[in-house]
């Protein structure tokens, strides 16, 4: 059978509504339909994450803390869940790094995706925002100067299929409807340890393929499923 070509990896759907998870040169299901996936995605230089299909549910107190932060809506932007259509870059003021790095492991990241604002890497920045549709890519360190340059990132992030998170100085100029202004809510009550110790590549993969059999994310804890 002829694939399609698509031009990224993360997820795709088919017609019929099953989705795939294309990365690196595997494509998996989310319903252990044993039928591969009709997309090929063209020849990129590397996937950004490594996401496992199979991953078991977390604990349920893990779950719990989860869905404490999951109430925050900076946590959702870090899923590895493709964004919607003309959807705002959104811009947070002065972010912890620290919160950032925990957050950029629920798409299970193969190489760091939070990084420093350059405009000088202009062409790297365009061929990471055509990567994938699953893992956010993360600039912070965004200060008055840069304005311009911003402008023309936002721009090209609003036309590509990877979701961009922006981060810096508390007087930059944020323009509706192309970009939001957003501060952590819930996020600050969560203490580091916490942060750190939840399992975030399994947390994420557990949220992927909520949204790919159309489940609600943030339902009940459900028990493991135990195989001999």
């Amino acid at each position: 059978m002829e694939k399609t070509v698509v031009r990224f990896y993360g997820v795709h759907r088919t017609p019929e509504g099953v989705v795939y998870l294309h990365q690196g040169k595997k494509s998996a299901n989310f319903i252990a339909l044993a039928v591969g996936s009709p997309f090929e995605v063209e020849k990129k230089s590397y996937c950004p994450h490594l996401i496992n299909v199979g991953a078991p549910m977390a604990d349920r107190e893990q779950w719990k803390q989860f869905m404490d932060m999951f109430a925050d809506p900076i946590t959702r932007l870090f899923l590895p869940i493709p964004k919607e259509r003309f959807e705002p870059v959104p811009f947070l003021t002065r972010p912890s790094e620290l919160l950032l790095l925990a957050l950029s492991r629920l798409s299970s990241p193969t190489q760091p995706i939070v990084q420093r604002f350059d405009a000088r890497r202009k062409k790297w920045f365009v061929d990471e925002m055509q990567l994938t549709n699953v893992a956010p890519l993360v600039l912070t360190g965004v200060e008055h100067a840069d304005q311009p340059d911003m402008e023309v990132f936002v721009s090209i992030a609003r036309s590509s299929p990877r979701r961009l998170i922006l981060g810096g100085a508390e007087k930059m100029i944020v323009t509706a409807p192309e970009m939001v202004r957003m501060q952590p809510c819930e996020l600050q009550t969560i203490n580091n340890f916490t942060l750190h110790s939840l399992p975030m590549e399994t947390l994420g993969a557990v949220a992927l393929r909520r949204w790919a059999r159309g489940e609600q994310i943030d339902g009940p804890w459900e028990r493991p499923v135990v195989t001999a």
